[in-house]
């Protein structure tokens, strides 16, 4: 019986390893598509929802790399004047600061979005 346990339980192991590594690289495929889109866009709110969407996936792997896009996100979306963007960008800057552990930062980010949305 305890043998029967103990393969069972690692045969969960070896699964549970192969659909997270499987799940990574399907993650990283996404970026590479939606980055690869990134170029193509106009300057409009599927552009901002796009780089908001990139930011999404982005922060918790690459936290340097979600002020570029935020930036560029928030410049789209103000040019546009379109509130409920401009305060997904600000979002989507607050969790690159919450992901850096630079929570005061976050913050001010995340109270700016629902400023702005309350307008």
């Amino acid at each position: 019986m305890k043998k029967r346990l103990s393969i069972f339980s690692l045969l969960i192991i070896f699964v549970w390893s192969g659909v997270e590594a499987y799940a990574q690289k399907k993650g990283q495929a996404l970026i590479d598509s939606l980055l690869a889109e990134l170029p193509k866009q106009k300057e409009d709110t599927l552009k901002v929802t796009l780089l908001c969407d990139i930011i999404n996936y982005y922060y918790k792997a690459k936290p340097a790399e979600v002020d570029k896009y935020a930036k560029q996100a928030r410049q789209s979306a103000e040019g546009l004047k379109w509130k409920k963007g401009i305060a997904r960008t600000y979002i989507a800057t607050g969790l690159g600061y919450f992901e850096k552990k630079n929570y005061h930062e976050a913050l001010k980010w995340y109270l700016a979005a629902l400023k702005g949305v309350r307008r």
